[in-house]
């Protein structure tokens, strides 16, 4: 219930009325059981909202992908989705061994400061990869010009 609610809430806040209609991407982890009755959950719930213009494809995560019925591969897998590009849809996954120092002190923290500190961390780690992609794509332009 709370995954339908805040997934239907955010699809109604970045599409606006009268606009033209997106195919939403679902990258979940469960999203291949998540989704069978998801249209049927919204039909008998008052509080969730959802455009029935909007196409939505669901996919699982390449990492998570591994570990389902072999059925999910073809239905699920980001390879076989057009305009889906190379993404592993695993964000989350690769941040979790950087945030465990920080998380192991966060403990003690009040519910604020923590936020506080973790909020820091991702926002350093974020800060690193957009250098790092500023270095990347200058070794790439000066590799093709010099």
């Amino acid at each position: 219930m709370y995954s339908d609610y805040s997934f239907c809430q955010a699809v109604k806040y970045l599409t606006k009325k009268g606009a033209p209609s997106w195919a939403i991407r679902l990258i979940y982890d469960i999203s291949c059981s998540w989704f069978k009755n998801f249209l049927k959950r919204v039909e008998e719930n008052d509080t969730l909202v959802w455009d029935e213009k909007l196409e939505l494809i669901v996919a699982v995560g390449k990492w998570h992908l591994a570990n389902h019925v072999d059925g999910c591969f073809v239905q699920h897998s980001l390879n076989f989705m057009k305009g889906a590009g190379h993404v592993d849809g695993e964000i989350m996954e690769t941040v979790w061994s950087q945030l465990n120092g920080p998380a192991t002190t966060a403990r003690s923290m009040t519910a604020g400061h923590r936020r506080v500190v973790l909020n820091s961390q991702i926002a350093d780690m974020n800060f690193k990869k957009l250098i790092a992609m500023g270095i990347n794509q200058f070794m790439i332009i000066f590799q093709r010009h010099g």
